[in-house]
C-alpha cells in the first residue's frame, strides 16, 4: 500500500488543520535543535536535510507549493541522499549474504581439514601399533 495523504487528514477540517500547524510547530523545534549541534558541517547538513524534509511535505500537502530556491536545492539534495542510502541497503544486504556464505564455506573447510588430520592420525597409529599377533 502506498502513502495516501489524504488519509492523514480525513478527519474535519479544522482538525486537519491542527495537525498540519503541529507539523510545522515540529519541524520548527527540531530546526531550533539542530542550532545546538557543535559540529558546523553537521549542523549544516542536518538543517540542509530537514529543510528538504520539510520541502517534500510542504509539496505534498501544498496545492500550488512556491519553492524558494534554498528548498528546491535542499529537496533535490535530500532525494540524492535518500536514494543513496537505498542503494547502501541493498550493498550492506549483498554483503551480509556474502559473510554469511563465507562463514559456511570456512565451517565446511574447517570440518574437512580436521577429518583429515584425524584420519591421518588414526592411520599413523595403525602403522605404529605393534599387531597382537606379530609378537
Amino acid at each position: 500500500k502506498t502513502f495516501d495523504e489524504s488519509e492523514l487528514f480525513e478527519n474535519e477540517v479544522a482538525d486537519a488543520a491542527d495537525r498540519l500547524g503541529d507539523f510545522r510547530t515540529a519541524f520548527r523545534n527540531i530546526s531550533s535543535i539542530m542550532d545546538c549541534v557543535g559540529c558546523e558541517k553537521c549542523r549544516l547538513w542536518g538543517k540542509l536535510q530537514f529543510l528538504g524534509l520539510g520541502t517534500a511535505l510542504k509539496v505534498l500537502f501544498s496545492d500550488q507549493p512556491d519553492l524558494q530556491r534554498n528548498e528546491i536545492v535542499a529537496l533535490v539534495n535530500l532525494a540524492a541522499k535518500l536514494s543513496r542510502s537505498v542503494h547502501n541497503v541493498g550493498v550492506m544486504e549483498r554483503r551480509v549474504i556474502v559473510e554469511e556464505r563465507n562463514k559456511t564455506l570456512f565451517s565446511v573447510l574447517l570440518a574437512g581439514t580436521l577429518v583429515i588430520a584425524l584420519s591421518v592420525l588414526v592411520h599413523r597409529r595403525r602403522r605404529t601399533k605393534p599387531s597382537v599377533n606379530q609378537e
